[in-house]
Parts: structure tokens; C-alpha cells; sequence
């Protein structure tokens, strides 16, 4: 954004920072993730269906003209599962994706800690 550094946006503490993020960038997160959902949700078949969770090839557009957007997979980039057995990489995505659920939970517990003082009896002496 223009005139706007980076380091200002946290002035106000980590919570009051998506208030600094100017709209136009807030409509790209906001617009990345819409898309990414269509991408999950449009997937055929849909996971809960016979579908893979949490399976993206790629997206489902090839781009916009004159715009470079690279091809990318977006569960294994690199291509380091390739020699995995199809049972294998099923075992390894549903660990990703519990670990995802993990990580959520764990955010969202930190959220309310901070919003509610007390309210998460184990961080009461971490001075969080």
C-alpha cells in the first residue's frame, strides 16, 4: 500500500491490525480465499461424495491474460511424495489435515484467551 509501511500495522497491537490493512489489500485476502474455496468446492467429485479432502490440483483457471500466475499444486509443490504408493499420500493428507484442524483450534484458543482473561486456566502464570 501506498505510504503505508508494514511496521505500522502493528502498532496498535497484533489484534487491531487487520483495521490498518487498507481495503484494497483486505478485498485480496478476502478474494484469494473465495477462490480457493470454489476451487475445493467445484472439485469432481465433491470429497464428501467419494472425493479426496483437502485434494487441489491446481486451480481451475490457466490465468488471466497478461498476468503471470505460476501452476502450482498445492498439496505437494515440490513433488517429494512422487514416490509414495497412493495409500501412503491418502495417510499423509489426512495427517495434514488434521494438523490444519490443530492449528485452528489452537488459534482460535488464543483468541479467546486474549478476550476473555481467564479463560484458559493453563496460560493464567505465562503472562500471556
Amino acid at each position: 500500500a501506498k505510504g503505508v509501511p508494514f511496521a505500522s500495522c502493528n502498532t496498535e497491537g497484533v489484534f487491531n491490525a487487520w483495521g490498518k490493512v487498507p481495503e484494497a489489500g483486505k478485498l485480496q485476502i478476502v478474494l484469494l480465499i473465495f477462490l480457493l474455496e470454489v476451487a475445493s468446492e467445484s472439485k469432481k467429485p465433491h470429497y464428501l461424495k467419494g472425493g479426496v479432502p483437502g485434494k487441489i490440483d491446481q486451480l481451475p483457471f490457466d490465468g488471466i491474460e497478461g498476468l503471470w500466475a505460476p501452476k502450482i499444486k498445492f498439496w505437494d509443490p515440490l513433488g517429494f511424495m512422487g514416490a509414495l504408493t497412493e495409500e501412503q499420500k491418502a495417510t499423509k493428507r489426512l495427517a495434514e489435515l488434521k494438523n490444519g484442524r490443530l492449528a485452528m483450534l489452537g488459534l482460535v484458543s488464543f483468541l479467546i484467551a486474549h478476550n476473555l482473561p481467564g479463560s484458559v486456566p493453563l496460560l493464567k502464570g505465562l503472562n500471556f
